[in-house]
């Protein structure tokens, strides 16, 4: 095989290999968006029945101070505590 040949089909594998990474990266991207639109969907939900339970706007997220009301910060929501509105 000539080098200028050589040369070529290293550079058509080349760019083959870069076009499916780029692909891949988008396909990747995709995945991860609906992901995170699923987990922002299911959160929602979490808050909304919440709501339902014992009123709007306990459950819209952490503290000013970054504290869940359970105390941690943690990101999880604990079950209302009794005699608190």
């Amino acid at each position: 095989m000539s080098k200028a040949l050589a040369r070529s089909a290293r550079t058509w594998l080349d760019l083959s290999a870069a076009r499916f990474g780029q692909a891949r990266a988008i396909t990747n991207a995709r995945h991860e968006a609906t992901r995170l639109s699923r987990q922002r969907v299911e959160r929602e939900d979490v808050r909304l029945y919440l709501d339902q339970l014992d009123g709007p706007g306990r459950h819209d997220g952490p503290d000013l101070d970054g504290a869940d009301r359970d105390g941690s910060s943690d990101g999880d929501i604990a079950p209302p505590r009794r005699g608190h509105a």
